[in-house]
């Protein structure tokens, strides 16, 4: 059985891995867009607004895995760092990448702005509970 550290550590690379697949996609999306001249280089060179709608969404699904997710590593980098990786923390953190891969389907599909919403509200809850357990054991660690 992994130690809870070694399942946090994981739930970080999984959303590493989540970010890379945002970037191949929506490279690829513009790639594609660019060959079959559905947008001009000259178009975009200083303002992506010229993009089509579909590569829009998978560029805005690759820049949001650079905002939110940051905070994560955050929180959970300074959990294993303090040897305070414990299975809540782990499972908090899948519980985040889960909600992050959820949100990545629907952004990138149908993006109807309310389940994206929800998904996006429930990841940040889990990053909220993980900071606030961690500030709670050292707050206590340090009266003790």
């Amino acid at each position: 059985m992994p130690t809870a550290a070694a399942l946090l550590a994981l739930a970080l690379l999984a959303q590493i891995a989540l970010s890379i697949v945002a970037m191949l996609r929506a490279g690829a999306a513009r790639v594609g867009a660019v060959r079959a001249r559905r947008v001009r280089l000259a178009d975009i060179a200083l303002d992506t607004g010229a993009w089509p709608d579909d590569v829009r969404k998978m560029s805005n699904n690759m820049q949001n895995q650079f905002e939110t997710p940051t905070l994560f590593y955050a929180v959970g980098l300074l959990a294993l760092a303090l040897g305070m990786a414990d299975l809540a923390v782990a499972v908090l953190a899948w519980v985040f990448v889960g909600f992050r891969i959820l949100h990545m389907a629907v952004h990138t599909g149908s993006n109807d702005v309310l389940p994206r919403f929800r998904m996006f509200a429930a990841g940040v809850a889990c990053i909220a509970v993980m900071a606030v357990i961690l500030t709670l054991r050292i707050v206590l660690g340090m009266a003790g």
